[in-house]
């Protein structure tokens, strides 16, 4: 009996591997990046175009920023009421959006927009084409209580097909929350691009092992692949990283400018189990 279940284990294990390497025929490479955002529009974009032709120079395919990488995070980087701030906002989106169509690079920025209606902006994700075309903006839904006094909240996902993969956006707080992770699985996402702002001013030790714990579980109990960016600045609580679905994770170090590569197709998967709930035929 337990020499059929182990068989029958590894073969599940098998199965599962070859699923995922079946799924995925296109070869994508993703630059993850991390810098100190701070509340310099001008210099944030500077350290955005850099990055992106570093990552063209390592042949990336797209590069992924952190929450609000371009506008500053929150009321004390960006005040929405200063006409200024938006144009300059507008003017640095449109260089990083032709630049992007110059390198042909995928890029998902962290930033924020105006909302029709209403008076507070939108902490937002743009996904730009290796056209330089904006294909994608997404909103964050789930808000810290702090979060919406400074945001309005989004109420929809976004999936964006890029080599062949289907990937969804979230930020940072939203790892708190297993139903949005569910819901991507449920479109058939492949990998999702989680942006973080996680920084303070002092360190958190159990803040930082929280949030390594929640996009390894997010991430196996999906079967997807989780790109994580976060800001660099003193003191984040998480690095850039990538999860995949049998819970490993990569990650570079802490409060260091750079990007952290990962290759697809990813092959050597480790053991994976599959949690989806069975339809009767």
């Amino acid at each position: 009996m337990q020499a059929a279940l182990y068989e029958s284990c590894v073969f599940c294990r098998v199965i599962s591997a070859i699923r995922f390497q079946i799924e995925m025929t296109q070869k994508l490479r993703i630059a993850i990046c991390q810098f100190p955002v701070a509340c310099n529009i001008a210099g944030n974009a500077k350290f955005i175009r850099r990055f992106m032709k570093k990552a063209v120079e390592t042949e990336a395919h797209l590069v992924h920023f952190p929450e609000t990488a371009l506008s500053g995070y929150g009321r004390l980087d960006f005040a929405p009421s200063s006409t200024d701030n938006w144009q300059e906002l507008e003017e640095q989106t449109k260089e990083i959006v032709n630049l992007a169509g110059k390198l042909g690079l995928w890029v998902v920025l962290g930033s924020c927009r105006k909302v029709a209606n209403r008076e507070k902006p939108a902490n937002c994700i743009h996904v730009i084409s290796d056209k330089g075309q904006i294909v994608g903006t997404y909103d964050k839904q789930q808000l810290t209580p702090a979060e919406t006094d400074w945001y309005t909240p989004g109420n929809g996902f976004v999936v964006v097909t890029i080599n062949g993969m289907k990937c969804g956006f979230l930020i940072c707080y939203e790892a708190c929350f297993p139903d949005l992770f569910e819901a991507y699985r449920k479109k058939g996402v492949q990998l999702i691009f989680h942006s973080c702002h996680n920084v303070s001013g002092k360190p958190k030790p159990l803040f930082e092992e929280l949030t390594l714990a929640q996009i390894r579980i997010r991430a196996a109990d999906n079967q997807m692949w989780i790109s994580g960016s976060n800001s660099s600045a003193r003191y984040s609580f998480s690095t850039v990283c990538i999860a995949r679905p049998d819970g490993s994770v990569r990650c570079s170090r802490r409060h260091t400018n750079g990007i952290l590569l990962h290759d697809f197709p990813d092959t050597e998967l480790g053991w994976t189990y599959d949690n989806r709930k069975k339809t009767a035929s």
